[in-house]
């Protein structure tokens, strides 16, 4: 049986992230006195952790399983990377307002998003195939 390899990283990366953001709620800071600021602290609330953890779950089941039908690898990859790119923006966002310097979140995001979009271009595109 065929595994996606990449798309199983990411899915458990995905999983980690959100359960660290469960029980580290103080993850995105918030400055209710900034529109930006405060409209991105949601990605820290339950809510958006919820979505880490059921896209990663969800995610991780169709890369385990393999299944080629409907396109699902695919489509998991194309989740998690708007998910991953959402959330580079939110930390990004973040050093630019709290800190003089760029976070190890934001660096670490942008990676993640820069695999995916790499895994999408080879895995999905006219890119070198297996």
């Amino acid at each position: 049986m065929k595994r996606n390899h990449n798309l199983i990283i990411t899915s458990t990366e995905t999983i980690c992230v959100g359960l660290v953001m469960l029980f580290n709620q103080e993850m995105i800071r918030d400055d209710p006195h900034n529109l930006v600021v405060h409209s991105v602290h949601a990605f820290g609330q339950i809510p958006w952790v919820t979505v880490l953890l059921l896209v990663g779950s969800a995610s991780l089941l169709v890369a385990l399983s393999g299944i080629q039908k409907w396109k699902m690898e695919f489509i998991a990859t194309v989740v998690l990377g708007g998910l991953w790119a959402s959330y580079s923006v939110v930390f990004l966002i973040q050093d630019e307002f709290f800190g003089p310097t760029v976070s190890v979140s934001t660096v670490l995001s942008g990676y993640v998003f820069i695999r995916i979009l790499m895994d999408a271009f080879f895995n999905y595109s006219g890119g070198d195939h297996k």
